[in-house]
């Protein structure tokens, strides 16, 4: 909102008061109903492989941090397996919940939408294909995430299927076309 509002308003967040509460029911709901549930699931993927985790976790970090990653990496394993409380089960119920939320966006474009709501991109998109992320991997994301080949055989084929719904569709799609569209507008340049 904050953002937003330094650009004059209207960018993410439409002027229109009922548009501006469906993008922040939808922007709450996926905060809450999608991004803890793609963050769990990928984890509960990724921590049984430490090569593939010291890689990602060493990215970008500090030399003297890469290089203390090895003797840190367990007791960090534990901490993100307690914090996000992943289970076999847990993670289950978490994947089966991002699959959920992607019939509804599927459901909500069923009419032909470009976007979640109104005419153009707004907050609510943003912050699907953002939440969605961990369990897409796009290639435009500039997070650290792992290469589509360096996953796990099991969680190649989740990335890939998810990727095959309209609501992964959606969010790949809102990566390549509308990454960088707010910025390039010349009304709302960052200085």
């Amino acid at each position: 909102v904050h953002a937003d509002e330094i650009f004059g308003g209207n960018e993410l967040y439409p002027r229109d008061a009922a548009l501006r509460r469906d993008v922040a029911a939808l922007e709450e709901r996926f905060d809450t109903e999608l991004g803890p549930h793609t963050r769990r699931w990928a984890y509960s993927q990724l921590l049984p492989h430490t090569r593939l985790l010291t890689s990602l976790w060493s990215r970008g970090v500090p030399r003297v941090e890469a290089l203390l990653l090895p003797a840190i990496a367990p007791v960090v394993r534990r901490l993100v397996r307690a914090v996000y409380k992943i289970t076999p089960e847990s993670a289950q119920r978490s994947l089966d919940r991002v699959r959920g939320v992607f019939r509804d966006v599927e459901e909500q474009l069923s009419d032909g939408r470009r976007f979640l709501t109104g005419e153009r991109f707004t907050a609510a998109d943003l912050t699907f294909a953002a939440l969605a992320a961990p369990v897409l991997l796009p290639g435009e994301c500039r997070a650290v995430q792992p290469a589509l080949d360096d996953l796990p055989p099991a969680m190649r084929g989740e990335v890939l299927r998810l990727r095959n719904t309209v609501g992964g569709q959606f969010a790949l799609r809102l990566f390549s076309q509308e990454r960088d569209s707010l910025s390039a507008t010349p009304d709302s340049r960052v200085p």
